[in-house]
């Protein structure tokens, strides 16, 4: 993207945040109709602006990574007869552009969209691999496709199912759109290095320094799972069984920490997934031993699937309020959201120490559009 009149690129500073650019006063942006804010820093302060490249809020991906090991077989056809509301909420959502996909726990499927429908006479015949606004009778095809059976590996791998749809097993997915996640099992994730035993499940429970760290997986989700975009591109709901909090050693049998269908075990790391910044925004938890998953998915809809805001973390620290936020299309400023008080400054967080803003998602529109912050800092930009 060309910023001739902004100034000298700094390097170094290049990712889902955007790149950090020097600012000098005077200089004319491309589109005449807007003039960038004068440098009116104090002594010792750098002008600059950041970009940012937000996801498409019109476009929405949604991945379900379903427990298809033994017992889970209730659960799924309780998942299943909950999917058409899903699929009409989603449908009533005005503009929204969505895609739903099934994966499971198992990796032999390698985070591949699956089709499912085992154990039902009513899901026969060929079926999509994914459903969307489209797809003829979607709440059945997708309440079909959930059905994963109880066949697979004993040894579920949720995080790690969903990183390898992420990363091309999943071929509905789009770089450029909103991605929820959601898992649904009712054991916890044990996405394992070598060292784990793996001659009894149960070593899942009993060796968690062999697992790796959830929040390994919630900057991949944050981050690298939407390359160059940043904002809250990636959401987490995680339908488990509710933490309980517990510590096992070996030859301890675990638990179960609710019952519903069927017995669930306690699915902290999912449940930790969901909570983490910034991925606790529009995720939550839910039980798996609940009576019903409608109003789960209703949920769902209302809360993850339409958000209303993004959340972005400036690389240098700002001295103030920012100067502008101007949106930005094909490189040329459009709109300056300053004036029309489509931000929010946050100031510092304890996860965006530097200061962050919250963007509306009305205000950055659709794909191609970015959003450049700029502000004073006391920071020389060339460090970074």
């Amino acid at each position: 993207m060309a910023n001739r009149s902004l100034g000298r690129r700094m390097t170094g500073a290049v990712g889902a945040a955007g790149a950090l650019t020097l600012l000098f006063a005077g200089c004319r942006v491309d589109n005449p109709a807007f003039e960038p804010p004068a440098a009116v820093c104090g002594a010792g302060e750098y002008f600059v602006g950041q970009e940012f490249t937000l996801a498409d809020p019109s476009k929405l991906d949604v991945l379900f990574v379903v427990d298809n090991s033994s017992g889970m077989g209730v659960n799924q056809q309780g998942l299943a007869s909950a999917m058409p509301t899903l699929v009409g909420r989603l449908n009533a959502i005005e503009g929204l552009d969505w895609r739903l996909g099934v994966t499971s726990t198992d990796l032999a499927d390698q985070g591949h969209t699956l089709t499912g429908g085992v154990g039902s006479d009513e899901c026969g015949g060929t079926r999509p691999t994914f459903v969307d606004r489209s797809t003829a009778d979607g709440g059945r095809v997708a309440g079909c496709n959930v059905l994963l059976g109880e066949a697979g590996s004993e040894f579920e791998q949720g995080l790690e199912a969903a990183r390898r749809a992420i990363e091309g097993g999943a071929d509905f997915m789009r770089d450029d759109a909103r991605l929820l996640i959601v898992f649904f099992s009712s054991e916890d994730d044990c996405t394992a290095q070598a060292s784990l035993d793996r001659s009894d499940p149960n070593n899942c429970v009993w060796q968690p320094s062999s697992l790796f760290s959830v929040s390994d997986f919630a900057h991949f989700f944050a981050s690298s799972a939407r390359r160059g975009v940043a904002g809250n591109p990636v959401s987490v709901v995680s339908i488990v069984g509710p933490p309980d909090n517990r510590s096992y050693v070996a030859g301890d049998l675990p638990d179960p920490s609710c019952e519903g269908r069927a017995p669930a075990l306690s699915g902290t790391r999912y449940v930790t997934l969901a909570d983490s910044y910034p991925l606790d925004r529009y995720g939550f938890f839910e039980s798996i031993c609940a009576t019903s998953f409608v109003p789960t998915m209703v949920r769902i809809a209302e809360q993850a699937a339409t958000v209303t805001d993004d959340e972005l973390c400036v690389l240098l620290p700002m001295a103030r309020e920012p100067e502008a936020v101007v949106l930005k299309k094909d490189g040329n400023a459009v709109r300056d959201l300053s004036i029309f008080g489509e931000y929010l400054a946050l100031g510092a967080t304890d996860a965006c120490a530097n200061g962050a803003l919250s963007i509306s998602s009305d205000a950055h529109g659709a794909d191609g559009n970015t959003v450049e912050v700029r502000f004073c800092t006391t920071q020389d930009p060339s460090s970074l």
